[in-house]
Protein backbone atom coordinates (compact mmCIF):
# COMPACT_ATOMS: atom_id res chain seq x y z
CA UNK A 1 0.00 0.00 0.00
CA UNK A 2 2.74 2.45 1.15
CA UNK A 3 4.27 1.64 -2.71
CA UNK A 4 1.27 2.65 -4.39
CA UNK A 5 0.53 5.57 -1.95
CA UNK A 6 3.88 6.62 -3.28
CA UNK A 7 3.53 6.37 -7.31
CA UNK A 8 0.11 8.29 -6.87
CA UNK A 9 2.29 10.73 -4.93
CA UNK A 10 4.84 11.56 -7.52
CA UNK A 11 1.81 10.93 -10.49
CA UNK A 12 0.05 13.86 -9.14
CA UNK A 13 3.05 15.92 -8.51
CA UNK A 14 4.22 15.57 -12.42
CA UNK A 15 0.97 16.54 -13.51
CA UNK A 16 0.87 19.61 -10.96
CA UNK A 17 4.26 20.01 -12.55
CA UNK A 18 3.07 20.49 -16.08
CA UNK A 19 0.61 22.23 -15.58
CA UNK A 20 1.73 24.99 -13.94
CA UNK A 21 0.14 24.50 -10.12
CA UNK A 22 2.27 24.28 -7.21
CA UNK A 23 1.14 22.85 -3.92
CA UNK A 24 -0.11 26.22 -2.65
CA UNK A 25 -2.50 26.66 -5.39
CA UNK A 26 -0.29 29.55 -6.81
CA UNK A 27 0.41 29.84 -10.46
CA UNK A 28 3.73 29.46 -11.74
CA UNK A 29 4.59 31.35 -14.94
CA UNK A 30 6.11 28.73 -17.29
CA UNK A 31 5.75 31.15 -20.49
CA UNK A 32 5.89 35.35 -20.58
CA UNK A 33 3.09 37.09 -19.97
CA UNK A 34 2.96 39.56 -22.37
CA UNK A 35 4.26 38.31 -26.44
CA UNK A 36 4.59 40.30 -29.35
CA UNK A 37 3.75 39.26 -33.22
CA UNK A 38 5.98 40.87 -36.04
CA UNK A 39 4.11 43.57 -37.93
CA UNK A 40 1.65 44.21 -34.99
CA UNK A 41 1.28 46.67 -32.12
CA UNK A 42 1.94 50.37 -31.52
CA UNK A 43 5.39 50.58 -32.74
CA UNK A 44 5.00 48.75 -35.95
CA UNK A 45 4.17 50.66 -39.35
CA UNK A 46 3.33 50.03 -42.56
CA UNK A 47 5.45 51.93 -44.86
CA UNK A 48 3.96 54.15 -46.59
CA UNK A 49 1.22 54.40 -43.97
CA UNK A 50 2.67 56.00 -40.94
CA UNK A 51 3.43 59.91 -40.26
CA UNK A 52 7.12 59.08 -40.43
CA UNK A 53 7.48 57.11 -43.38
CA UNK A 54 7.12 58.14 -46.90
CA UNK A 55 6.41 56.22 -50.20
CA UNK A 56 8.72 57.25 -53.41
CA UNK A 57 6.58 60.00 -55.24
CA UNK A 58 4.17 60.87 -52.78
CA UNK A 59 4.70 63.51 -49.91
CA UNK A 60 6.09 66.85 -49.51
CA UNK A 61 9.53 66.13 -49.39
CA UNK A 62 9.50 63.50 -52.39
CA UNK A 63 10.35 64.44 -56.45
CA UNK A 64 8.78 62.80 -59.09
CA UNK A 65 12.08 62.49 -62.16
CA UNK A 66 11.14 65.03 -64.54
CA UNK A 67 8.89 67.38 -62.70
CA UNK A 68 9.43 70.58 -60.55
CA UNK A 69 10.95 73.77 -61.08
CA UNK A 70 14.66 72.97 -61.01
CA UNK A 71 14.05 69.92 -63.90
CA UNK A 72 14.57 70.24 -67.43
CA UNK A 73 14.35 67.72 -70.15
CA UNK A 74 17.50 67.10 -72.02
CA UNK A 75 18.39 68.74 -75.31
CA UNK A 76 15.58 70.71 -74.75
CA UNK A 77 16.53 75.28 -74.94
CA UNK A 78 15.08 77.91 -72.65
CA UNK A 79 12.33 79.50 -74.64
CA UNK A 80 13.66 83.07 -75.67
CA UNK A 81 11.41 86.01 -75.33
CA UNK A 82 9.93 87.95 -77.80
CA UNK A 83 11.54 90.08 -79.42
CA UNK A 84 11.06 93.09 -82.32
CA UNK A 85 9.10 92.72 -85.44
CA UNK A 86 11.18 94.03 -88.33
CA UNK A 87 9.79 94.75 -91.51
CA UNK A 88 11.60 94.78 -94.59
CA UNK A 89 11.53 98.46 -96.83
CA UNK A 90 13.62 97.14 -99.33
CA UNK A 91 15.27 93.94 -100.23
CA UNK A 92 18.38 92.87 -97.88
CA UNK A 93 21.20 90.41 -97.88
CA UNK A 94 21.92 88.89 -94.59
CA UNK A 95 26.01 89.55 -92.82
CA UNK A 96 27.82 87.48 -90.63
CA UNK A 97 28.90 89.27 -86.80
CA UNK A 98 32.16 90.03 -88.71
CA UNK A 99 30.12 92.23 -91.49
CA UNK A 100 30.57 89.47 -94.22
CA UNK A 101 27.79 89.09 -96.74
CA UNK A 102 26.01 85.59 -96.52
CA UNK A 103 26.22 84.09 -100.27
CA UNK A 104 21.93 83.40 -101.37
CA UNK A 105 21.12 85.22 -98.26
CA UNK A 106 19.10 87.91 -99.81
CA UNK A 107 15.53 88.32 -98.26
CA UNK A 108 12.63 90.31 -100.09
CA UNK A 109 10.80 93.33 -99.90
CA UNK A 110 8.09 93.82 -97.60
CA UNK A 111 9.00 90.30 -95.52
CA UNK A 112 8.70 90.80 -91.71
CA UNK A 113 11.75 89.28 -89.21
CA UNK A 114 12.19 88.76 -85.98
CA UNK A 115 15.00 90.65 -83.75
CA UNK A 116 16.38 90.70 -80.44
CA UNK A 117 15.49 94.27 -80.75
CA UNK A 118 19.27 95.36 -80.36
CA UNK A 119 21.45 97.64 -82.74
CA UNK A 120 24.81 96.41 -83.11
CA UNK A 121 27.51 98.31 -85.32
CA UNK A 122 29.60 96.25 -87.34
CA UNK A 123 32.01 98.63 -89.08
CA UNK A 124 30.52 101.61 -88.49
CA UNK A 125 27.53 100.39 -89.90
CA UNK A 126 23.88 99.72 -87.55
CA UNK A 127 22.32 95.94 -88.26
CA UNK A 128 19.52 94.20 -86.33
CA UNK A 129 20.45 90.60 -85.13
CA UNK A 130 17.65 88.60 -86.86
CA UNK A 131 19.41 84.85 -85.71
CA UNK A 132 22.71 82.83 -85.11
CA UNK A 133 25.32 85.39 -86.79
CA UNK A 134 22.86 86.53 -88.87
CA UNK A 135 22.24 90.68 -89.44
CA UNK A 136 20.68 92.37 -91.56
CA UNK A 137 21.58 96.40 -92.29
CA UNK A 138 19.43 98.45 -89.65
CA UNK A 139 18.86 101.23 -93.05
CA UNK A 140 16.59 98.72 -95.01
CA UNK A 141 14.04 97.82 -92.25
CA UNK A 142 11.14 99.31 -90.08
CA UNK A 143 11.09 97.93 -86.46
CA UNK A 144 7.23 97.47 -85.84
CA UNK A 145 6.00 99.65 -82.43
CA UNK A 146 5.37 97.90 -79.20
CA UNK A 147 1.98 99.20 -78.90
CA UNK A 148 0.98 97.86 -82.59
CA UNK A 149 1.17 94.65 -84.54
CA UNK A 150 0.18 95.92 -87.85
CA UNK A 151 1.95 98.72 -89.95
CA UNK A 152 0.34 101.89 -90.98
CA UNK A 153 0.72 102.80 -95.19
CA UNK A 154 1.34 106.41 -95.80
CA UNK A 155 0.36 108.42 -98.72
CA UNK A 156 2.75 111.07 -99.99
CA UNK A 157 0.61 114.36 -100.74
CA UNK A 158 4.18 115.76 -101.65
CA UNK A 159 7.54 115.38 -101.61
CA UNK A 160 9.17 115.10 -98.51
CA UNK A 161 12.81 114.25 -97.02
CA UNK A 162 14.02 112.23 -94.55
CA UNK A 163 14.80 113.36 -90.71
CA UNK A 164 16.81 111.63 -88.03
CA UNK A 165 15.38 111.17 -84.46
CA UNK A 166 17.87 114.85 -83.62
CA UNK A 167 15.91 116.41 -86.87
CA UNK A 168 18.84 116.81 -88.97
CA UNK A 169 17.65 116.27 -92.88
CA UNK A 170 19.32 113.56 -94.60
CA UNK A 171 21.18 114.59 -97.71
CA UNK A 172 19.83 112.72 -101.07
CA UNK A 173 16.75 111.37 -98.71
CA UNK A 174 13.38 113.12 -100.76
CA UNK A 175 10.72 111.15 -101.45
CA UNK A 176 8.25 111.60 -104.57
CA UNK A 177 5.22 113.08 -104.28
CA UNK A 178 2.66 110.10 -104.45
CA UNK A 179 5.28 107.54 -103.16
CA UNK A 180 3.97 105.40 -100.43
CA UNK A 181 5.86 104.50 -97.17
CA UNK A 182 5.03 102.25 -94.20
CA UNK A 183 4.63 103.88 -90.31
CA UNK A 184 4.88 101.76 -87.50
CA UNK A 185 1.60 103.87 -86.44
CA UNK A 186 3.48 106.05 -83.50
CA UNK A 187 3.53 110.06 -83.62
CA UNK A 188 7.01 111.19 -83.01
CA UNK A 189 7.70 114.74 -81.74
CA UNK A 190 11.01 116.01 -82.74
CA UNK A 191 11.80 119.94 -82.52
CA UNK A 192 8.05 120.76 -81.86
CA UNK A 193 6.74 119.12 -85.42
CA UNK A 194 5.35 116.06 -85.70
CA UNK A 195 6.85 112.95 -87.83
CA UNK A 196 6.20 109.88 -88.73
CA UNK A 197 9.14 106.76 -88.66
CA UNK A 198 9.34 105.12 -91.78
CA UNK A 199 13.10 102.68 -90.59
CA UNK A 200 15.42 103.01 -88.77
CA UNK A 201 16.12 106.31 -87.57
CA UNK A 202 14.40 107.66 -90.52
CA UNK A 203 11.70 109.99 -89.90
CA UNK A 204 8.72 111.81 -92.62
CA UNK A 205 6.12 115.00 -91.24
CA UNK A 206 3.26 113.90 -90.50
CA UNK A 207 1.98 117.38 -92.61
CA UNK A 208 3.52 115.63 -96.00
CA UNK A 209 1.36 113.00 -95.55
CA UNK A 210 -2.39 111.14 -95.79
CA UNK A 211 -3.80 108.52 -93.54
CA UNK A 212 -4.89 105.87 -93.90
CA UNK A 213 -4.53 105.11 -96.85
Amino acid sequence: MNSRKKLATMVCGIALTCFGISANNQVTPVHAAVSSTPSAGNDTSTPGVSNGTSTPGAGNDTSTPDAGNDTSTPGELPTPKIGLKLYLNRASYQYTKAGKRVPKSKLSKKKTVMSNGKVYTIKGKKYYCIGHNRYIKAVNVLPYSKKHDELLKLYLNRASYQYTKTGKRVLKSLLSKKNTVMSNREVYTIKGKKYYRIGHNRYIKVANVVTPY
